[in-house]
């Protein structure tokens, strides 16, 4: 909690796989960060209130490129919600399991890669992406929670996998749809 907070210099974090913790407001506000390299493998994320600017592990105003690492397992509650200015985010298929709140409002994601093991996509997952247009879901994917691509105003085409057992209500609420395949 709080281990970096205010390093108004900062421009690039780079987390290693050895890291088991990220605390509240970790790296926030460090305004200036444009570039998160992650590779925190087995994690927990304490980020408790997705609202508020002053409880996130970092300030994602300015981020324009998230690298997220082969080695990481599961994408935790609320890590990196509110990344304003990432356009493009490839998920590793090392990944089977994306929490809620994981990337809740980033504004300008347009394109999202899911990882070919992903099971889980949490509640509001992709809440409020406005510009994600490209998304091609996996066919390992059995799970997706309420709200989890909710406000997606820009996806206007959707294939859903033969291995979906759940759809939360308003997951795909207020997408732009003129396709939809089962």
């Amino acid at each position: 909690t709080y281990a970096f907070s205010y390093c108004q210099y900062l421009q690039k974090i780079e987390i290693p796989e050895s890291v088991n913790c990220l605390g509240k407001e970790a790296f926030y506000p460090c305004k200036r960060v444009e570039t998160i390299v992650f590779n925190a493998a087995d994690y927990t994320c304490y980020a408790d209130d997705y609202y508020a600017p002053e409880y996130r592990v970092f300030d994602g105003r300015n981020v324009t490129e998230l690298i997220i690492g082969d080695g990481v397992k599961k994408i935790y509650e609320g890590t990196f919600c509110n990344f304003e200015k990432i356009t493009e985010l490839t998920i590793p298929d090392s990944v089977t399991e994306i929490e809620d709140f994981a990337f809740y409002t980033c504004p300008k994601l347009e394109k999202l890669i899911l990882s070919k093991n992903l099971h889980t996509i949490g509640d509001s997952a992709f809440y409020d992406c406005l510009s994600l247009k490209e998304l091609d879901l996996p066919e390992s994917l059995q799970v997706i929670e309420e709200y989890a691509f909710d406000c997606c105003k820009s996806l206007n085409e959707l294939v859903l996998p033969e291995s979906i057992q759940s759809i939360g209500y308003y997951a795909f609420g207020g997408g732009a749809f003129t396709t939809l395949t089962f």
